[in-house]
């Protein structure tokens, strides 16, 4: 369903930013965006691994 509306398969993160203290990221599959901001002064993979994926899932019940 996803890949079929947006031509990928996966999330991309194609900017990061850091300024006062957070790390801005920016996610793309096709033509969807997100920009999250985080507190830069952690490790967030995790949270970045669990926005990427509830992001991905709200566009597939928005799809369907």
């Amino acid at each position: 369903l996803i890949q079929g509306a947006t031509g990928e398969s996966s999330v991309r993160i194609v900017s990061s930013v850091e300024k006062n203290q957070k790390l801005i990221l920016r996610f793309e599959i096709g033509n969807y965006w997100m920009e999250k901001s985080y507190d830069a002064s952690r490790n967030v993979e995790s949270e970045v691994a669990l926005d990427s994926a509830k992001w991905l899932k709200n566009i597939a019940k928005s799809l369907s």
